[in-house]
């Protein structure tokens, strides 16, 4: 019989806001010894009921650096315990931490399978608002079914999870991109640019998308792109770049979290995709603290246009210009 209380809570979103605490802390520690820092586990999905306790796996080149990290995150109060029988992810825990959420720390390599199975877990939920909506019932009923009694309750939600796995087999999600994704994104902005050509050809031209340009992106601490994911291959994107406005004193300090590029495979839209990406478009900006989301709109784009309204956006203002200077 376990021992443990079982505390499920509805979706708070100070969740997000406690994951950047966390992380900024951690960050200002490990510096560059950190590739990026996750906010995984149920707290990172917006809408999932959870236990209210963040868990993050910060993500680092190999285990050649794992030395420098143990002592850097000694030296704010983590102390290392090992792998706990996963290879790949160490785990740690702290003390002095009264100011922060409580919190699972683990770091990992980056091709460590356990991260890779926490990413496409929260992306999957993250793209799926009716696996939210069944794995939060789900949760919700074992903890009042075993309140103290939390290896029965992991026992009562695993055959959901189990499900939720063999669906993301044949499913896509959603997930940060990284260079093997290139061959597909040069497609994807192809089409664009050919959009482009179409609706404003004095400004656009058929271009080529160097491997400078996809690693400037992904070396980026401020953009990121997103693909939906189906059997590895990238089949949509969005261009996700975090913006603060320039101090100006009749503007609001505002941070937006701006849409350079959104495309979807001409073959799979109308399927929902767009939306999901730009659900998830919409979850970087607040996990960036962005306060709100801006993208431009092709003049005769009326598909493009209709589709950004359903998904909440409206007109603010006409960028209008002058072709002839005479």
């Amino acid at each position: 019989m376990g021992n443990k209380r079982v505390v499920v809570m509805p979706y708070d979103e100070a969740w997000a806001d406690d994951f950047i605490k966390i992380r900024d802390e951690i960050k200002e520690a490990l510096g560059e010894l950190a590739l990026r820092i996750e906010h995984v586990g149920s707290t990172s999905v917006r809408g999932l009921s959870a236990k209210p306790i963040i868990d993050i796996d910060v993500v680092i080149r190999d285990r050649q650096v794992l030395d420098e990290v143990i002592s850097a995150l000694a030296a704010i109060g983590y102390r290392h315990e090992g792998d706990l029988g996963i290879a790949g992810r160490e785990a740690f825990k702290y003390d002095r931490k009264e100011h922060l959420r409580k919190h699972h720390l683990y770091v990992c390599t980056r091709d460590c399978a356990e991260l890779k199975r926490h990413i496409a877990f929260r992306d999957y939920l993250r793209s799926h608002p009716e696996a939210v909506r069944e794995y939060s019932r789900i949760k919700e009923e074992g903890a009042k079914l075993y309140l103290d009694d939390m290896d029965k309750y992991i026992e009562y939600k695993s055959p959901l999870i189990q499900q939720i796995y063999e669906k993301m087999n044949t499913a896509f999600l959603i997930r940060k991109a990284d260079m093997n994704d290139i061959p597909a994104l040069r497609i994807l902005y192809r089409l664009l640019e050919e959009d482009g050509v179409r609706y404003q050809p004095e400004h656009f031209v058929i271009g080529e998308r160097t491997e400078e340009f996809f690693r400037g992106i992904f070396d980026s601490d401020t953009q990121d792109i997103l693909v939906a994911d189906t059997d590895g291959e990238a089949i949509g994107f969005v261009h996700c770049m975090i913006i603060p406005q320039k101090k100006v004193s009749c503007l609001k300090p505002q941070t937006v979290v701006y849409l350079q590029d959104l495309c979807v495979r001409e073959d799979l839209r109308d399927k929902g995709i767009g939306t999901v990406l730009m659900r998830a478009a919409k979850d970087y900006g607040k996990e960036k603290g962005a306060d709100f989301i801006r993208t431009q709109v092709f003049p005769g784009n009326v598909d493009g246009m209709r589709f950004y309204e359903r998904n909440g956006f409206r007109e603010m203002m006409k960028t209008i210009e002058c072709q002839s200077l005479d």
